[in-house]
């Protein structure tokens, strides 16, 4: 857990489903079997702010670790800003 990184500890136990019309319960318990990330799937979460996608990202990344993956948090900006930055170093030594 320590690895991940996560900004806040939330399971999805606590996720309020009431509220929200993004989400439906079958399709959290869908996310929540880690199927997709057995099949080596990535997931993106896309929506307005206030949704709920950083909270369902560390619970899935919660659930994905207690059933033995490695997870590391990263926010799309910080993903974007590392790749901008790999593709800057490489052409730079090519």
């Amino acid at each position: 857990m320590k690895w991940a990184l996560f900004p806040f500890e939330k399971s999805l136990d606590e996720f309020e489903l009431k509220g929200q019309n993004v989400l439906t319960a079958r399709q959290l318990t869908q996310l929540r079997e880690i199927s997709w990330l057995e099949q080596q799937y990535n997931l993106i979460l896309l929506g307005p702010p206030g949704i709920g996608k950083t909270y369902i990202a560390i619970g899935l990344g919660m659930e994905a670790v207690h059933r033995g993956f490695h997870v590391y948090f990263v926010t799309m900006g910080e993903l974007v800003q590392r790749v901008s930055e790999q593709i800057k170093g490489t052409t730079q030594t090519a």
